[in-house]
């Protein structure tokens, strides 16, 4: 039979064990968690961007970021990232309006920002592409010491790029 000691020890043990994953559960929680998305449209004509080069049919992208957590963190980078036919990525960075970049979200802080690219409609018509950013976490000693990357990269849900121009002429020729 167990002495009075072992059972106080047990007992001990299983509290300290219990306060550990409370730590760690209150550490995951505490981080900071960024909700990304985007849209994209063509711009209609150059008054509508407000920016003298675009052009009637330039791509507008928005990159709209919200920090959902309960720390805040650094936005260094927002961009599109465009599927290309050979398998990879091409980032599209030009012209981006809005808040300043680096931008620090506090906790349930938003900012949206527009990235402005002089291309045809045509030229993207049915490619895939996502909104994506860069942001820097603050991390604790622990993810410190176990070499966490303070830069992350975050992606958004991929979207199918359509001209409207185009689906209008298809319509018209039935």
């Amino acid at each position: 039979m167990p002495t009075y000691a072992e059972w106080v020890s047990t007992a001990a043990f299983g509290l300290a064990a219990v306060s550990l994953a409370w730590q760690i559960a209150r550490a995951r929680r505490d981080q900071p968690r960024a909700a990304l998305d985007g849209a994209w449209s063509l711009a209609p004509g150059r008054d509508d961007y407000g920016d003298p080069t675009s052009e009637p049919g330039a791509w507008v992208f928005d990159v709209n970021m919200s920090n959902v957590g309960d720390r805040a963190l650094t936005v260094t980078e927002v961009h599109w990232e465009l599927e290309i036919p050979s398998g990879g990525v091409q980032k599209i960075t030009s012209r981006v309006r809005g808040g300043p970049i680096p931008r620090r979200l506090d906790a349930h802080d938003h900012e949206t920002w527009q990235i402005g690219q002089d291309l045809d409609g045509t030229s993207w018509h049915g490619r895939r592409a996502r909104p994506a950013a860069t942001i820097i976490r603050r991390h604790g000693l622990i993810q410190r010491w176990l070499g966490a990357k303070p830069e992350t990269p975050i992606s958004g849900q991929w979207v199918m790029l359509r001209d409207p121009r185009q689906a209008d002429q298809s319509d018209e020729d039935r």
